[in-house]
């Protein structure tokens, strides 16, 4: 199974967590059935929090090459 992001909003903040799902339309499905989660996108790395500068270009790579237009 693949892991997606996924966000809400509660008492004045924004949450995140992840969901397992086989793809984007099952991860999809299963956000609407919880009907409070936002899918942000599929994780495709965990970069540690020591290479920043590195974390931000693979997030501008993917998102200037992805298949859904950066959402």
């Amino acid at each position: 199974m693949k892991r997606f992001a996924c966000s809400y909003f509660h008492d004045g903040s924004e949450w995140s967590l992840v969901i397992h799902a086989y793809d984007i339309a099952d991860a999809e499905a299963r956000c609407k059935r919880l009907g409070f989660l936002r899918l942000d996108g599929e994780i495709i790395a965990v970069i540690p929090a020591r290479f920043g500068v590195l974390v931000k270009l693979s997030c501008w790579f993917r998102t200037l090459f992805s298949q859904r237009g950066g959402r």
